[in-house]
């Protein structure tokens, strides 16, 4: 049972133990802190999400670890010239199981310890590297043992702490590379996100989700969060858009963006579409060389910072889309 936090305390009103955040503060999007008489600090509930992630995480390794450890002590046991009867009912030698390949009988099913395709990679793998033993064999039997699925999270897990974290990230890591925001933009504080204009809301958002899939591909506990932060940009896609101006292209350049970064939607030369055709659409493909040029939208062509860094953006996604090696580092 947690503490009441701050805010509930001072209001005087029921707290609860939600993690990162208790329903109050989630439903006024303010940090949720509580004060530490121990250690005379304030402690907020998103450390202690981070913490609890970090402990399931670290469960998950050591029932892996132990899964390997069974497996090696099974195999020293194997030396020892203890034998074991197969499913077919042969008595075999477990010292000699590598070194025999017994074929299945008709509609037998074998675990794979035993299997034919085992016994032929296992023989081969002795053969090659004379009879040295390596610790590539041991593996982890998926059927015993279940992965924890990754925690489906809301919109309340998006607490300002989080969001200014991963502005922060997006604009050290992404910007740098793709430079679609404005600086403004990345130094949003994570205040009243709800409140913001459908736009600016969007553009945060899916910042935030592409900083978090970077960050998920060596802790992927950050993958709930950019799935989170997705889904609800997804709310403010079509509107945008349908604008066909300058925030359109922004928003067609972040999806982009982060379909390559998590191309598991396979949507990229939909969007990369979309993209070129809002671009002659606005008239971008030609150069301001007369100030008489209009787009197809009836606006006056000309010289803009922002469109010429656009657009330069727009040319690297498609030169990045060619090749097969990893979009984003």
């Amino acid at each position: 049972m947690l503490p009441t936090c701050t805010r509930c305390r001072s209001r005087r009103i029921k707290c609860d133990s939600l993690l990162p955040a208790c329903a109050n503060c989630s439903k006024h999007d303010v940090e949720c802190t509580f004060r530490d008489e121990a250690l005379q600090v304030d402690v907020t509930r998103c450390y202690l999400k981070t913490l609890q992630d970090k402990i399931e995480k670290l469960n998950t390794e050591l029932a892996v670890n132990s899964q390997i450890s069974s497996r090696a002590n099974w195999d020293l046991e194997s030396e020892s010239g203890l034998t074991e009867t197969t499913p077919d009912g042969i008595p075999t030698e477990l010292s000699s199981i590598s070194s025999f390949i017994l074929m299945p009988g008709s509609g037998k099913d074998l675990y794979i310890d035993l299997s034919l395709p085992s016994r032929i990679v296992e023989v081969t793998l002795e053969v090659l590297s004379q009879r040295q033993e390596t610790d590539d064999k041991m593996t982890v039997d998926e059927e015993s043992f279940s992965f924890p699925d990754i925690p489906r999270l809301d919109r309340s897990t998006l607490t300002p702490g989080a969001v200014r974290g991963l502005l922060k990230d997006y604009h050290r890591l992404v910007q740098p590379k793709y430079d679609i925001l404005d600086v403004g933009i990345l130094s949003y504080d994570g205040m009243h996100l709800r409140k913001l204009p459908e736009t600016r809301k969007f553009q945060i958002l899916m910042a935030c989700a592409i900083s978090a899939t970077q960050k998920s591909y060596k802790e992927p506990i950050w993958k709930p969060f950019a799935n989170t932060c997705r889904e609800w940009a997804n709310d403010f896609i079509a509107p945008i858009i349908s604008s066909a101006d300058a925030d359109s292209m922004k928003a067609l350049l972040l999806l982009l963006v982060y379909e390559m970064a998590d191309p598991t939607r396979g949507v990229i030369w939909e969007l990369l579409d979309v993209a070129r055709r809002t671009c002659l659409q606005l008239g971008w493909n030609r150069t301001a060389s007369s100030s008489n040029e209009t787009t197809i939208n009836g606006e006056a062509v000309s010289h803009d910072p922002m469109r010429t860094r656009l657009m330069r953006v727009l040319r690297d996604i498609e030169g990045l889309v060619q090749q097969p090696s990893p979009l984003l580092p």
